[in-house]
């Protein structure tokens, strides 16, 4: 909680000067606004449907989109994890996008020089990095389904049970497993309360994002819709 609230003030900080933020998920990024009253803050998308969004109120930091050729048709979660192992703070990475020929992630311009030097290989895989012009991925957007729960309440244990078909013991399991995922970050709290706008993976079984509570049922059950990526 202080690690968040640090960085909530650091970015508003930032914007009340003309300081654009970083990549930022969407939860966090309208936390920002909620503290910039009076403010207007503009919302950067690379694309559509993207994840990930910078915000800013006089100049946006300048973001990179790299193209990535590889023998072999990598996983998100591999890039996702050579790229951590750079070093380098999450925040200077946007979306990952992976095709059926092709990977692509988006990142500030100011690592451009760092990811050209040191990610040479992902997985077991020796790729070959290109920067490609913002445009080439304008048009993109993600597919999905879309998917309505009845819950009780939005415990993780709860969604997560309901989610993967299993009971909450083995919920509980997975989630204390490190295999849940909230926000790109491994929670083990089978107590957290799922917000709005997060965005979760649980192992083996998919990828989504909590859309909200859309509203309550007579028995008091809470009406909620979702998206699992494909």
């Amino acid at each position: 909680m202080v690690k968040n609230d640090f960085k909530l003030s650091h970015y508003v900080e930032n914007l009340k000067v003309g300081i654009g933020t970083p990549f930022l998920l969407p939860s966090l990024g309208k936390q920002v606004e909620s503290r910039l009253k009076g403010i207007k803050v503009n919302i950067y998308k690379p694309y559509k449907d993207s994840e990930k969004v910078l915000l800013y109120t006089d100049k946006i930091i300048e973001v990179s989109l790299f193209q990535i050729d590889s023998p072999s048709l990598l996983e998100h979660k591999e890039i996702m994890g050579a790229l951590m192992n750079l070093g380098i703070n999450s925040s200077c990475f946007g979306d990952i996008i992976v095709l059926k020929d092709k990977a692509y992630f988006y990142s500030l311009s100011a690592i451009d020089d760092a990811i050209f030097a040191n990610l040479n290989k992902i997985s077991r895989y020796s790729v070959k990095l290109k920067k490609v012009p913002l445009e080439t991925l304008s048009n993109y957007e993600r597919e999905y389904s879309n998917f309505t729960l009845l819950s009780s309440s939005l415990r993780l244990d709860k969604i997560v049970s309901l989610i993967a078909k299993t009971n909450r013991e083995k919920a509980c399991g997975l989630i204390k497993n490190k295999e849940v995922t909230i926000n790109y970050e491994i929670i083990t709290k089978p107590t957290y309360n799922l917000k709005e706008d997060d965005i979760f993976s649980i192992h083996r079984i998919g990828k989504f994002k909590f859309l909200g509570v859309k509203g309550m049922t007579k028995n008091n059950k809470i009406i909620g819709e979702y998206i699992k990526y494909i």
